[in-house]
């Protein structure tokens, strides 16, 4: 993921509905997260219908949310093609990390991006 705090407060609330939670992947796709859960089972070996709803409720937030927050400086942002004619793809940035070119803003840290 791209923002820790936001990391964290859904590792947070995936906690609270199972300790033992896990995660299958977390990629990106058209400039958002998309997070895939594993799959959990209750002591009896039964599938956790419960939990699954609820913690698809929570990653399909936070995949929401990345879609409309500049990966690079937290400001909220819009999916946008970059690239050039040899590789392009889909990030979501701000106005003003857009003008960045794509090599530069890959390499800055969080803090200086989009200042």
């Amino acid at each position: 993921m791209r923002h820790p705090e936001r990391e964290e407060q859904l590792h947070r609330d995936l906690l609270a509905l199972a300790p033992d939670y896990q995660l299958d992947s977390v990629t990106t796709r058209f400039g958002g997260l998309r997070i895939h859960l594993a799959d959990r089972f209750d002591e009896a070996g039964e599938y956790d219908g419960g939990f699954m709803d609820d913690a698809t409720a929570l990653a399909d937030a936070a995949e929401t949310a990345s879609e409309h927050t500049c990966e690079l400086c937290g400001a909220p942002g819009r999916p946008r093609f970059r690239g050039d004619q040899h590789h392009t793809r889909i990030t979501t940035v701000c106005e003003t990390c857009r003008t960045y070119p794509s090599d530069l803003a890959a390499s800055l840290p969080v803090t200086q991006r989009g200042a």
